[in-house]
């Protein structure tokens, strides 16, 4: 009688470890992405830079920041993003002079890395 009793304790530690270990992990995996809010294709994943500048992506950036990862700062890293960005262009392009460029350079360290900066 006794006996009995120890293949339900195996019966249910096996299906316990069996949800644990494979049905949790793969139902994890059907959630939606909020992140994404076009469909991918090779181009965007290769090039960030070309998913950032879709309206709808940026937004979806911001907020990913701000709501999923609850960052009071998600305002001041979208700006350096931008920053960073236009300071990128204005080196690529041949149309900005050093002076330009510069000055830039001198507002993005004013305005993130100096103590007491504006963000």
């Amino acid at each position: 009688m006794v006996l009995g009793y120890f293949l339900y304790f195996d019966v249910i530690s096996s299906i316990a470890t069996l949800y644990i270990s494979e049905i949790k992990p793969i139902r994890g995996t059907y959630k939606p992405n909020d992140i994404i809010p076009f469909p991918l294709n090779e181009e965007v994943i290769n090039n960030v830079e070309s998913a950032m500048t879709h309206t709808i992506s940026a937004d979806y950036f911001y907020n990913f920041l701000y709501i999923d990862l609850r960052d009071i700062n998600s305002l001041s890293i979208y700006a350096l993003y931008s920053d960073l960005r236009m300071f990128n262009i204005m080196c690529d392009s041949k149309s900005y002079s050093y002076g330009e460029i510069r000055i830039l350079t001198n507002q993005i360290f004013k305005d993130y890395i100096l103590e007491g900066a504006v963000f």
